[in-house]
């Protein structure tokens, strides 16, 4: 099922080429954990290893997150539609941050694989 940015388990289309999503965490902009860990921890549940170990890129190298703050959570956030999304690249990830409170974290899909390797 290819559908722009679906549910879980869907694909989206970035930079003209289809990533499948293969995890997500939610994330509450009131709650205590700030979204830089947030989405270090999402990326190292998808590899399997410790958050500790994600160190190159850096997120801070791969994206602004102040800037994605002001835009999913910021304050005015309700004056711009129901919903907003950011997404960028981390290592051989695709991470989208939505204004609903998901870190959902997608990989290329096979063909892309391919054509990366080779």
């Amino acid at each position: 099922m290819e559908t722009e940015d679906g549910p879980p388990g869907g694909v989206t289309r970035y930079d003209g080429d289809w990533w499948v999503q293969v995890g997500q965490r939610p994330y509450d902009s009131d709650g205590p954990k700030e979204l830089p860990t947030e989405i270090v921890y999402a990326v190292a549940a998808i590899r399997g290893i410790d958050p500790t170990k994600v160190t190159a890129p850096t997120l801070y190298d791969c994206a602004d997150v102040s800037a994605i703050e002001s835009v999913c959570f910021g304050q005015n956030r309700s004056s711009r539609g129901p919903l907003e999304s950011v997404r960028f690249r981390f290592g051989e990830f695709l991470v989208m941050v939505t204004s609903n409170g998901w870190i959902q974290i997608y990989e290329p899909n096979e063909s892309q694989r391919e054509r990366l390797a080779n």
